[in-house]
């Protein structure tokens, strides 16, 4: 019996289901019903007659990913025309909050090195707090890149926000999504994540992520969804970043008797800290010794995963790896 001829399309269902273990699974099979026979796009500017996100929380906006006019992306036929690889980041606002992030993606453009730290970083709205119902570790924010790290290798802080554990998991079913695409493919595909802040909100209500894939007519990747910033069972104020929820043991280990992210001050302990080590926002333990790279600028802070050490093999002992740096 000859092997089936499978296509590349049929590898990119198969895809879904290899990824269907995060909150955006269940989306992922409506990217791919949007007819792969298509041989026209008709791109349309949006309600506010630009040929971008909209600059608001959707009115449906509710606690899961939404899918946004009818997951057909807003980009002008200018923005899906030229192939050649960028990204950029808006500059910070008066506030310092991160703005609209765009990017055409393609196999020269992918990072060919590991992430580096990145937990030296606080992006606006970041009072991290560690709830029981948070998932392994209990902690609620990540630094979230707008454009993931794996397809463009951009850590500048304008391309990290505080999302949730829940938003950034999300947002990394679309990025592994077209990361698995361009490699599979060797196409390009535009790309733009627009977070939304609400008046002077320091956190980010959520984020709009859209991409189209230039060569095959946006036959492989086309998406245009919105991610509300939440975690289940959190309350959070988006004024500022602070957050309620309930304390007790997580999934991997108890938890401090915490229910609010402003109930104890840092304890700073760098002064007798010889291995410092923190968790980046995949959720990595990576400790520093004082020649490293990171050593200073890594704060003993509990509430956001950083630990002392008195020597690196305590560090490894506990589960730890050293910075590459």
């Amino acid at each position: 019996m000859s092997k089936p001829n499978w296509s590349k399309w049929s590898r990119l269902v198969l895809l879904v289901f290899a990824l269907c273990f995060l909150p955006a699974c269940q989306y992922l099979p409506e990217l791919l019903d949007s007819n792969p026979d298509q041989t026209s796009m008709t791109l349309e500017p949006n309600e506010e007659g630009d040929f971008k996100a909209p600059s608001q929380v959707p009115d449906q906006a509710g606690e899961d990913v939404l899918v946004i006019n009818d997951n057909i992306p807003y980009f002008s036929d200018q923005d899906i025309t030229s192939l050649d690889p960028y990204h950029s980041n808006e500059d910070l606002d008066d506030l310092d909050r991160v703005g609209e992030a765009n990017a055409l993606i393609g196999p020269e453009s992918l990072p060919s090195e590991e992430r580096g730290e990145i937990g030296q970083f606080e992006p606006t709205g970041w009072d991290q707090a560690r709830y029981a119902n948070v998932g392994a570790g209990g902690w609620l924010y990540n630094r979230s890149h707008l454009i993931g790290y794996q397809l463009t290798g951009v850590d500048d802080f304008e391309n990290l926000m505080t999302g949730t554990r829940w938003f950034n998991e999300a947002m990394a079913d679309f990025e592994n999504f077209v990361a698995f695409y361009i490699e599979e493919e060797d196409n390009h595909v535009r790309y733009r994540v627009t977070p939304i802040f609400e008046e002077d909100n320091r956190l980010a209500s959520g984020a709009y992520m859209e991409a189209f894939s230039i060569e095959d007519n946006g036959q492989g990747v086309l998406f245009n969804v919105y991610i509300p910033n939440i975690q289940e069972g959190v309350a959070i104020d988006y004024s500022d970043g602070s957050s309620q929820g309930p304390a007790g043991p997580s999934q991997d280990g108890d938890l401090p008797d915490l229910n609010s992210s402003q109930d104890e001050a840092r304890e700073d302990h760098s002064e007798s800290c010889p291995v410092k080590g923190n968790i980046n926002s995949q959720g990595e333990k990576i400790y520093h010794t004082p020649d490293g790279r990171y050593y200073d600028q890594v704060d003993i802070d509990p509430e956001s995963g950083e630990a002392c050490f008195q020597n690196e093999a305590e560090a490894q002992e506990a589960g730890w790896r050293a910075s590459k740096q």
